[in-house]
C-alpha cells in the first residue's frame, strides 16, 4: 500500500467502538476509540476490596517535564516502566527513582524493583527481542539491562537465570519493514513452543489496532486462542494485557491487570499474585481498550514518516 501524506492525516482521530472490562463483571467502560476512555484505575471487587489496574508494559518518554512525569507516576494505578536495549529516551525505573527519591511522597517498596509515589505504583520491567518474538521480563534480579538475542529460547533462559517472570509479548505481531504483520503458518510452531515455555502470553495489547498497513487486532484474537489452548504446557500459561504505550505519558495505565491492593505491598507479594493468577484481565481482543487511531499515528507512525513527509 502506498503511504501518502493525505492518508496519514486522514487517519488522525478516526473510528469508534465499544468495550467492557473483561473478567470483572463489576465494572465497565465505554470505548469510543479515544485513549481517554480507559480501564478505570481502581475498581472494587464483590467483597469491597480495591483492585488496582497494573499496566506492566509501557515505554513513556523521559523527555517530558518533571511535573508531567510526576503526575503520571503518582496517579492511581501501577505502571511497569519497560526498558529495552537500544537508543535512550525511555523513562526507566532507575530514572524515576532518581528523580523522585527526595520527594516526601516517594517510597521504594523493594529496592531496584518496585516503588510507590503518591497514589501510584511503578515497577521495573524490560522488553527483550528474541528472533521475531518479543518478551517482557518482570521481577528480575540484577542491575544490568537484557541484551536482544537471535533465539527466543536464549531470551527465556536469560530471564530465568535472573529469576524473572517471562511474558511472551504480542506473539502474532511480527515486525515487517517499517510496520508489522500477523504471523504466518510457518511461524506458528515456534510461537506455540515458545508460549509453552513462558509464564504468561500477552492476549491484549492496546497498540494492536487496525490502521493503514497495521491490521493487528487479529494478533490479539490469535493470542487469545493460543492462551486458551494451553500451548501444550503442563502448567497453565496465564493471560496478560497491557497498554504497550509509546512516548506519550497518557498512554500508560490504559489497560492491564487488576490486582488486589493488598498484594502491592512489595515486589514479592505482587509477584505471588501474578504467578498464582490472582488477578483479573482488563479489556479483550475484540473491544479493547485500544489506543485511539489519532494518538497511535502521532506516537508510532509520524516519527517514522516525518522525514518523508517534509
Amino acid at each position: 500500500m502506498e503511504i501518502t501524506r493525505r492518508k496519514v492525516l486522514q487517519a488522525l482521530g478516526l473510528g469508534f467502538g465499544a468495550v467492557a472490562v473483561g473478567g470483572i463483571g463489576a465494572a465497565a467502560s465505554l470505548y469510543l476509540n479515544n485513549t481517554k476512555n480507559r480501564s478505570p484505575p481502581i475498581i472494587q471487587s464483590a467483597n469491597g476490596e480495591n483492585l488496582v489496574l497494573c499496566d506492566l508494559h509501557c515505554h513513556p518518554s523521559i523527555n517530558r517535564t518533571l511535573e508531567d512525569k510526576m503526575e503520571m507516576l503518582g496517579s492511581p494505578g501501577l505502571v511497569g516502566l519497560t526498558e529495552r536495549s537500544g537508543p535512550a529516551g525511555i523513562l526507566t525505573y532507575h530514572d524515576a527513582v532518581q528523580e523522585l527519591h527526595s520527594h516526601p511522597d516517594f517510597k521504594e517498596l523493594t529496592p531496584g524493583k518496585m516503588a510507590k509515589f503518591k497514589e501510584g505504583y511503578f515497577v521495573r520491567t524490560a522488553e527483550v527481542h528474541g528472533g521475531f518474538l518479543d518478551f517482557i521480563a518482570i521481577d528480575f534480579d540484577g542491575e544490568e539491562s537484557f541484551s536482544n538475542q537471535d533465539s527466543p529460547l536464549t531470551v527465556i533462559q536469560d530471564i530465568r537465570e535472573r529469576n524473572g517472570l517471562v511474558v511472551l509479548s504480542t506473539p502474532y505481531s511480527v515486525k515487517d519493514g517499517v510496520g508489522f504483520r500477523v504471523a504466518n503458518a510457518e511461524e506458528e510452531p515456534i510461537i506455540t513452543e515458545t508460549c509453552r515455555l513462558s509464564d504468561f502470553v500477552e492476549v491484549h495489547d492496546s497498540y494492536n489496532i487496525d490502521l493503514l498497513w497495521y491490521g493487528l487486532k487479529e494478533s490479539n484474537r490469535a493470542a487469545t486462542k493460543l492462551q486458551q489452548s494451553g500451548c501444550g504446557a503442563n502448567d497453565p500459561v496465564l493471560p496478560f494485557a497491557s497498554s504497550d504505550g509509546h512516548r506519550e505519558l497518557g498512554h500508560c495505565k490504559l489497560t492491564g491487570l487488576y490486582v488486589a491492593e493488598d498484594n502491592l505491598k512489595n515486589a514479592g507479594t505482587f509477584r505471588s499474585a501474578l504467578e498464582s493468577g490472582d488477578y483479573y484481565l482488563a479489556g479483550n481482543a475484540k473491544d479493547g481498550p485500544y489506543t485511539s487511531r489519532g494518538e497511535f499515528v502521532r506516537s508510532m507512525i509520524l516519527p517514522k514518516l516525518l522525514p518523508f513527509l517534509k
